[in-house]
């Protein structure tokens, strides 16, 4: 089907353009607060960096802002390759960040 997604015998209907944005700008509200409160306040930013170990945190807190705004920014305005960049550079985060933050391979 031209401009859908066909899985076995199902087909899904593309979304109508304007819902599909809405529906990135929903799933990246939580990058932008994030990534908005770490540039208004970067000592706490930096705070965090330190509290999970990375050095030199300033570098890390500038990346996480820059990875959190920009690839909010692909996703929700882009198109193409660019907005799949900007999707993968924030899964690619998510996936860091819950393996430095959370890791639950030590809890007993």
């Amino acid at each position: 089907m031209l401009g859908g997604l066909s899985v076995g015998a199902f087909t899904v209907a593309p979304l109508p353009p304007v819902v599909f944005r809405l529906a990135c700008a929903a799933l990246c509200t939580a990058y932008v607060a994030s990534g908005v409160t770490k540039l208004l306040d970067f000592d706490a930013a930096l705070g965090e960096a330190v509290h999970f170990g990375l050095q030199p945190p300033a570098l890390f807190a500038i990346g996480v802002i820059l990875t959190q705004l920009v690839g909010s920014a692909l996703t929700v305005f882009a198109s193409g390759r660019w907005q799949a960049l900007g999707a993968a550079a924030l899964a690619g985060f998510t996936i860091v960040a819950t393996l430095i933050g959370h890791p639950f391979w030590t809890m007993e």
